[in-house]
């Protein structure tokens, strides 16, 4: 569930300079063998970004990657790996493929799980045996791809023909609400306070739920005036490093997704600013709201009004829970 940090098998992957034949054929279930696999094609490893549905350019990213041990006698194994890309559209469906062996020059495709006419965003993949389970959310298109459904579980079962059969899709996670998370706001204490803080959303149900994207933050001074804080990756004091856009964090019972603030005078290390700066006004209170909750929570909070930026949510853990 954990994956706001690109795994680094995972993005190893990125630099190795091979790739996979674009489209395979499977083998069909029944008696028919399996076709033997074929080499990886030197320059199809990440998928391009135009057959993931991009125009070329665009960035391709991994959405996960996991093993899976063969059927039969022998101890062959498999790597399952999913991407998508990203474009002006916004973040596009997930590709799923099956490798045998490990990434690398001597990889041989085997089979495609998934492809991204399945309108399926991958959040997570991980196998037990010679079954896969992704955990994804379904898309619909409009100007940009909008990913606010459920959640779902789909299953991949490696059979010994060579094939990956689908199985019945289930209900995963439906996205978080303002009725089960519980929001604060909190600085470290090691942290320069006015400079930085973080907003901290717990799931406080009994059921899992998942979060994507920014909080919408404002700060309000003595007078009452409101300044808007930009939605930005990352900041000069943190933020989104790995990717070129929002995670999805899937939170269980109890888990919490937190999201970076900062202002002008957050210079990436704590306590540091700018002698030559005068000390900015500050806030009396900040008021936070996530996509489609009705309104919004104000706190008691101090931020320096100058340069206000917030980044995305994300599943890092920060402080208490309480």
């Amino acid at each position: 569930m954990r994956t706001t940090v690109i795994a680094s098998a995972a993005a190893a992957l990125l630099l190795v300079g091979v790739g996979v034949v674009n489209s395979h054929r499977a083998a069909r279930v029944g008696n028919d063998v399996a076709p033997a696999p074929r080499p990886v094609a030197m320059e199809s490893m990440p998928p391009s970004a135009t057959e993931l549905g991009c125009h070329a350019g665009w960035p391709v990213v991994i959405d996960g990657m996991t093993t899976v041990i063969v059927p039969g006698p022998s101890s062959i194994h498999e790597t399952v790996i999913a991407w998508h890309c990203v474009d002006n559209q916004g973040r596009h469906p997930s590709l799923i493929r099956a490798l045998q062996g490990s990434p690398g020059v001597n990889s041989q495709y085997r089979a495609t799980l998934l492809r991204p006419a399945g309108g399926l965003a991958v959040l997570s993949l991980q196998s037990v045996g010679s079954t896969v389970d992704v955990v994804a959310v379904a898309a619909s298109a409009g100007s940009r791809w909008s990913w606010s459904g459920a959640a779902v579980h789909q299953l991949y079962t490696r059979t010994v023909a060579g094939v990956y059969e689908a199985g019945l899709r289930r209900a995963s996670a439906q996205p978080c609400n303002e009725r089960v998370l519980t929001a604060s706001v909190w600085t470290p204490p090691w942290w320069d306070a006015g400079s930085a803080g973080l907003l901290r959303f717990v799931n406080s149900s009994s059921r899992p739920c998942y979060v994507r994207g920014y909080p919408t933050v404002a700060a309000v001074d003595v007078a009452g005036r409101v300044q808007r804080f930009s939605q930005t990756l990352n900041g000069p004091f943190g933020g989104i490093v790995s990717g070129p856009e929002p995670p999805f964090v899937v939170l269980k019972p109890g888990q919490v997704a937190t999201a970076l603030m900062e202002s002008c005078t957050a210079q990436g290390t704590p306590g540091q600013t700018s002698p030559r700066r005068p000390a900015p006004a500050t806030s009396e209170r900040v008021t936070v709201a996530l996509d489609g909750f009705s309104r919004s929570t104000a706190f008691k909070y101090r931020m320096n009004l100058c340069g206000l930026q917030v980044h995305p949510l994300t599943d890092q853990y920060f402080g208490p829970t309480s």
